[in-house]
């Protein structure tokens, strides 16, 4: 996969990431946050400026992918799936 589209892809999480009406939390997500002690800022701000973190994987239509940023003094991974208009965030760690 070509730095374009990894680069289009991370630009379009980021610019609906601003808007935290464009994000849904799944259920297994906040499950997740709860056990692991991550905060929804800290997820939040893992979604808005954090890096990819392996490969994009295209899952149904949407682009899947894990994104990480250290935060209050840990590294956190967020995995979220990006449809046409919104955020999916699947799970934290």
């Amino acid at each position: 996969m070509s730095d374009a589209v990894y680069g289009a892809v991370l630009e379009r999480v980021r610019e609906l990431a601003q808007d935290t009406f464009n994000i849904h939390w799944t259920s297994h997500a906040q499950e997740r946050m709860d056990e692991r002690d991550i905060v929804d800022a800290q997820a939040l701000r893992v979604v808005r400026e954090g890096n990819l973190l392996g490969e994009l994987e295209l899952d149904g239509g949407d682009w899947k992918m894990a994104l990480s940023k250290h935060c209050s003094g840990r590294l956190v991974h967020v995995v979220v799936a990006l449809s046409e208009s919104q955020l999916i965030v699947i799970t934290a760690y």
